[in-house]
């Protein structure tokens, strides 16, 4: 099918971002651009049970349940309660949306994802690229499972942290990483594979304005009939609704870094930790663009790129092609 360095692992809570994200996935494993292994399931947004129905309907509008297959993962942290589930995605992860849409036979792999991920790497030793647009805690479980499983692993991609701004859960935190930083220390400290880090801040200056999103959702086409559905609610929201610059892309730029290289820019190789014990700041991602990590030989720590622009009107041409394909 596709090439070998092109095969592709997602992990997902999967909300309304992650929804759009999959669905451009989805749509380049159609063209045959890529091979989707496999879509693994993780709490963040809604409870796992609600992530595993919101990836098979999205799944359906590209008719791939038989050539896709989904794996149910974790359902908490690795050592704490389940953190977070606000509703900012609405109570089913999809803006309120599910209850509108045809009934699905909600039916997942019996193989839970971090066995399927220690296998699935085995099986594609270093020719696997992991897409993680959630909290990591299927990844770290695979590591605990097989030590070996990150140097069976070509590259990850990664949605979490901060570089610079403000957090979106707390002032110095970014809602992935902070629903399960011991699941973010053990990526860190135990991966060699090329790291990618997408952080908050990036995805934040990078918007569709909302006359090309309203021309995507109005096509007459049933995935911009989907697309309609999923993020109308959130277009009332006081910050991320239509009075701002225009849709926040979010997860899908984890899937732009990953299979279009050349449409994202990256930073240089920067030393990064994960926050374990602050009273205020457990969950931060700490990013030294000052050297001293070297020097001082923190614990945890490894080099990551971290993605700080992408081609947004190249982008927007991939979202109107997956709407009309």
């Amino acid at each position: 099918m596709a090439k070998q360095s092109n095969y592709v692992i997602i992990d997902t809570d999967c909300g309304i971002d992650d929804a759009l994200a999959l669905m451009v996935a989805f749509d380049c494993h159609k063209r045959r651009l890529i091979e989707i292994l496999g879509i693994t399931c993780v709490y963040g947004n809604v409870m796992v049970d609600k992530v595993v129905r919101n990836v098979l309907l999205t799944q359906r509008l590209f008719n791939l349940k038989k050539d896709i297959k989904v794996y149910k993962g974790c359902g908490n942290p690795l050592m704490t309660k389940l953190g977070f589930e606000d509703g900012f995605m609405g109570a089913d992860g999809l803006g309120n949306s599910t209850e509108t849409m045809a009934p699905i036979d909600v039916k997942h792999e019996s193989e839970d994802a971090a066995h399927a991920l220690v296998r699935l790497a085995k099986q594609y030793p270093k020719q696997i690229k992991l897409l993680t647009l959630g909290p990591v805690t299927n990844i770290a479980l695979a590591h605990h499972i097989d030590p070996q499983f990150f140097d069976n692993l070509g590259q990850v991609v990664s949605m979490g942290g901060l570089l610079d701004t403000m957090g979106n859960v707390g002032p110095t935190t970014e809602f992935n990483y902070f629903n399960d930083p011991e699941a973010v220390q053990v990526l860190l400290a135990n991966s060699q594979c090329p790291l990618i880090i997408v952080p908050w801040d990036t995805c934040l200056k990078l918007r569709m304005p909302w006359n090309i999103f309203d021309e995507i959702i109005n096509s007459g086409k049933d995935r911009g009939h989907f697309i309609h559905k999923i993020y109308e609610n959130q277009t009332h929201h006081k910050v991320f609704g239509r009075s701002s610059d225009g849709v926040v892309l979010c997860d899908i730029t984890v899937v732009i870094a990953a299979l279009f290289p050349e449409l994202v820019s990256l930073s240089s190789d920067y030393p990064v930790a994960i926050e374990l014990t602050g009273h205020l700041t457990r969950g931060q991602l700490v990013v030294d663009r000052t050297g001293r990590t070297q020097r001082k030989r923190f614990t945890g720590h490894r080099n990551a790129q971290f993605m700080t622009d992408m081609n947004v009107p190249h982008v927007i041409e991939l979202l109107k092609q997956m709407v009309h394909n």
